[in-house]
């Protein structure tokens, strides 16, 4: 059996780290042995280093902890610990997630079933339980909202969906076939930019309902400015590096943000009103080009 290389990327991640490593151990269905953890600390200036030191010592695993020199990214620091990787296959995991049954087995044997499957990634339990999303060329006005309710609802398709980055396994071999992670986007949209390039090349992307994991994300009520800034640059890398136009998804973050600003002055949510006069200035700017 192929084993598997767990790949955290962690920015200020203290108070995360030590329970996602210790949830994979908890639903391990197969011998230590068969895995590996490698941390990279995209900040430096936090415990991870001792917090990975202690979990060698308590758990007796193969884990492994990486400085980054800088911090360059979701992407970018998965590459760095993909270079690092001894496995097979690797799974891409936020610190933020928790495993809730055991899975490994039935992951590795749905990649060795399936040669052309190139990434696999699960249902998400959390606030949203978004566990795919519609890619941003393909997101309309009004219908965005819409669908983005709907979309637990509708199947996955890969033609014109990405899977959620908050926990995804890779073949490995494959995955640099495609170039692994793109060095050009910081933040957001990798997961669609992975979908794509893997569509292009011909290899699957597969969702699989029976591999459940948590996402905490019920703390989180509105995405700051500055998040939404990350994510447009982002946006705009994707559509050049890919060739497809994102003016719609842009178009849709107006509108959505002018209708969210008319209920906020009807209802006279004053720091609402500020919040989304500033989204839909950020959307309009970048719609401006």
């Amino acid at each position: 059996m192929n084993g598997i290389s767990f790949l955290i990327v962690c920015y200020k991640s203290e108070m995360e780290l030590g329970s996602l490593v210790e949830s994979i151990l908890y639903y391990l269905d197969v011998p230590k042995d068969y895995i590996e953890i490698i941390v990279i600390d995209n900040y430096g200036k936090g415990r991870e280093r001792e917090i990975v030191n202690r979990l060698r010592v308590d758990y007796d695993i193969d884990i492994s902890y990486v400085l980054s020199s800088t911090n360059t990214g979701y992407g970018v620091g998965n590459n760095l610990a993909i270079s690092y990787a001894k496995y097979k296959y690797a799974c891409v995991v936020n610190p933020d997630v928790r495993f809730v049954k055991p899975f490994i087995s039935s992951v590795v044997t749905n990649f060795e079933d399936n040669s052309n499957v190139l990434a696999i990634s699960g249902k998400q339990l959390s606030k949203l339980s978004q566990s795919y999303f519609v890619r941003p060329e393909y997101q309309f006005p009004i219908i965005k909202a819409i669908f983005n309710k709907l979309i637990n609802r509708v199947p996955f398709v890969h033609k014109y969906m990405a899977l959620s980055g908050a926990l995804t396994f890779y073949d490995i071999e494959k995955f640099k076939e495609i170039g692994l992670f793109t060095d050009d986007i910081f933040l957001y949209c990798e997961e669609s930019d992975v979908a794509l390039r893997a569509l292009k090349k011909g290899y699957e992307i597969v969702y699989d309902k029976d591999l459940l994991y948590l996402h905490l994300d019920w703390h989180r009520e509105r995405v700051e400015l500055l998040s939404v800034e990350i994510l447009l640059e982002s946006v705009i890398t994707y559509s050049k590096l890919n060739g497809v136009s994102v003016l719609s998804y842009l178009l849709s973050g107006v509108v959505h943000s002018y209708i969210k600003l008319l209920k906020s002055y009807l209802f006279r949510y004053k720091v609402d009103v500020e919040y989304y006069r500033k989204l839909n200035s950020l959307y309009r700017r970048y719609l401006r080009g």
